[in-house]
């Protein structure tokens, strides 16, 4: 059994080419020395555990509040979950992430199933599970890594086979442990340990290996292996390593994929020559002799991966048609005759990796849909009929190996996250569990024009509510038929603690972005870039004919404003009037701090940005005059010291870069 990366866009650089690469390797073999006193060996990582995040998102984060036992994120993300790393084991028919699986520091090339449960990973990382293992490691079903097995080899393992009580590796490596093995190495699969016999050696890349009884064939973008000179594709014993003299392949292009059926080795990839003979894309050669078969599909495009189900070759890859049928990136043909039959499976996009088991064939790629259904990246397909299966699971990032084992799916590759759980802009974890709260999801109807979701900046915890501010708007239509009417709410919103629901008795009646919020007692400040309506006036007209003239008009509070915390209504005698933005606020016991984009508080008074004001009247501090020259993105207040964070380079005629710490402004007399 084997598994390997066959994403072709994070494969190793092509050479120019092979014919001089042969002669090269030639003179490189004449030249090579035994592991010595002076052979650079790689150093074992650093042996302690690396604390891992529990959750990420989609998205920017940009709140965070904690009430009791629970931390509430708001942000632009939605979706949140468990970081995955570049490994993941996921249940095949629901999708669910296995529990236990441990996180993969870096990127997974290929995965093997250890036929007890578990599973070998190879790749580009350094740790797995919090223990530091050098691009090759060993997680038992239990989910926890082996500690028995840890070689360090010093450079990617792109692919990996199981056979005979042999892990077979190959890739782009020179050493395993303290000793030469070059891109080519057989493992005891319990300790990691070099099996000496095996050393076929390779001038380049190793990228598939196939193991079938006393052969093995391997693939990659060498011209030299086990002594011998082969192009890209070389047919080894498997405990000897010695190439076979019978078997002769030359490819004119790169080949990705290896598959076996029967007495056949089929060969995925780039190339148009097979042995001189017009092969495009995807070919089936003698597994002893390497004599050309006359399989030919002719795919349009290349061939990423090869599976085999119910007597069926599937391929997958960039092409868009084959002879005679149009197949979207995934196309199943007779093994026999390379007929294309009857299959309904396809995608939007190029698919990277394949697997089949239990009647169903698994994809990976770049595609967002498969059979005309949103798929984020993997789908499943039945392998009759190529119908889709009801796996969703959406994968941000490139998955390069694809495996199935029993009841699990391996994907390894370079991603930050699989199958995170929707959550869209608010989310709350509880502490106690270490777990998202699934009931606290943000209703669909949380939205901005023209975008899909809101943004939220900042939340503020209240009893069994949720006061969230930022780019947010609600609607709702209640009333019987016939005398219906839509409520809204904007700006800074009210939803319930247990559930995320919108609570619209709390009407703060704002229009606009909330970006800062603070609270005292039963009130609440909002700042951002804002308008709230305080009221009317009464505005005399030109006189008409003789006639006096007026009208009310609105009257507008703009971009700080104090709230009753519990209804939404406006304070009326908070009047700070800032002519800008305001983006940060701080309470201290007699101050509110605010800066922004603004140049004028109070009626005229010149702040520049940043300034103090009475908390119930909103007037500002006579003697609070910082001048900040840049932004502040942060406010820390105590009744003695303010704290400033920001992209600044000085207060007034005072250098002081980024943070400073300012004595607090008197209080109001």
């Amino acid at each position: 059994m084997a598994a390997r990366f066959t994403h072709p866009q994070i494969r190793p650089a092509r050479r120019s080419g092979r014919r001089g690469a042969a002669i090269g390797a030639a003179l490189t073999l004449a030249c090579i020395a035994p592991a010595g006193a002076g052979a650079v060996l790689p150093q074992p990582p650093p042996a302690r555990p690396l604390p891992a995040p529990a959750y990420v998102t989609n998205d920017s984060v940009n709140a965070l509040a904690r009430s009791a036992g629970t931390i509430y994120l708001g942000g632009d993300f939605t979706r949140i979950g468990p970081p995955t790393g570049g490994g993941v084991a996921l249940d095949p028919s629901s999708g669910l992430l296995a529990t236990g699986f441990p996180e993969v520091r870096g990127i997974g090339f290929a995965v093997v199933p250890d036929g007890a449960g578990g599973a070998y990973l190879g790749g580009r990382f350094t740790h797995v599970g919090g223990l530091p293992r050098k691009n090759l490691a060993h997680v038992l079903a239990s989910g926890a890594v082996d500690p028995a097995f840890a070689p360090i080899v010093d450079n990617d393992v792109l692919t990996l086979a199981l056979d005979n009580g042999r892990l077979y590796i190959g890739g782009d490596f020179l050493h395993v442990g303290a000793d030469i093995r070059r891109r080519i190495a057989a493992l005891d699969p319990a300790t990691g340990a070099i099996i000496g016999a095996f050393n076929p050696g390779a001038d380049q890349s190793v990228q598939d290996l196939a193991v079938a009884g006393t052969r093995m064939f391997v693939n990659g973008r060498f011209t030299e292996i086990g002594r011998s000179f082969n192009n890209a594709v070389a047919s080894l014993h498997p405990i000897s390593g010695e190439a076979s003299q019978e078997f002769r392949l030359f490819l004119d292009k790169d080949a990705y994929t290896l598959a076996i059926v029967g007495s056949k080795l089929y060969i995925g990839g780039e190339f148009t020559k097979v042995n001189e003979q017009p092969r495009n894309k995807l070919a089936a050669v003698d597994m002893v002799t390497g004599a050309v078969d006359p399989f030919d599909p002719d795919p349009d495009d290349d061939v990423y991966g090869l599976t085999v189900s119910g007597g069926r070759l599937i391929a997958a890859g960039k092409f868009t048609s084959a002879p005679r049928t149009k197949a979207m990136h995934l196309a199943a043909v007779s093994a026999t005759t390379g007929v294309p039959v009857a299959w309904g499976a396809g995608t939007d996009g190029g698919v990277s990796s394949l697997a089949a088991a239990g009647g169903r064939v698994f994809a990976a790629g770049s595609f967002k849909t498969a059979n005309g259904l949103t798929r984020g990246g993997l789908a499943g397909f039945e392998a009759r009929t190529g119908a889709l299966s009801a796996l969703d699971v959406r994968v941000r990032g490139t998955v390069g190996a694809l495996v199935t084992a029993g009841r699990r799916l391996y994907l390894g590759g370079s991603f930050e996250r699989v199958g995170p759980k929707r959550h869209p802009a608010l989310a709350a974890i509880d502490l106690g569990s270490d777990r998202v709260v699934a009931k606290f999801n943000a209703p669909r109807t949380l939205r901005r024009a023209p975008f899909r979701f809101a943004t939220v900046n900042a939340i503020v915890p209240r009893g069994g509510r949720i006061l969230v501010g930022g780019d947010v708007s609600v609607t709702r239509t209640t009333g019987p038929k016939g005398r219906r009417r839509t409520e809204f709410r904007d700006g800074l919103i009210a939803v319930r603690s247990a559930d995320a629901s919108v609570d619209y008795a709390f009407d703060a009646q704002i229009s606009g972005d909330v970006q800062a919020l603070a609270q005292r007692g039963n009130t609440i400040y909002a700042g951002g870039d804002l308008q709230r309506r305080s009221g009317t006036r009464i505005v005399r007209l030109k006189p008409r004919k003789g006639k006096k003239r007026s009208r009310k008009v609105a009257v507008f509070r703009d971009d700080l404003v104090a709230l009753n915390a519990s209804s939404g209504a406006l304070r009326r005698a908070f009047q700070p009037a800032p002519n800008g933005t305001v983006s940060t606020l701080a309470l201290s016991s007699s101050q509110l701090y605010l800066s922004g984009q603004f140049k004028l508080v109070g009626g005229g008074r010149r702040r520049d940005g940043f300034a103090a004001v009475d908390p119930a009247t909103g007037k500002p501090a006579r003697l609070f005059l910082p001048q900040p020259t840049g932004s502040i993105a942060a406010l820390l207040a105590d009744a003695e010291r303010v704290h400033a964070a920001g992209d600044f380079t000085s207060f007034g005629l005072v250098p002081r870069a980024n943070f400073t710490i300012l004595p607090a402004a008197a209080p109001p007399s």
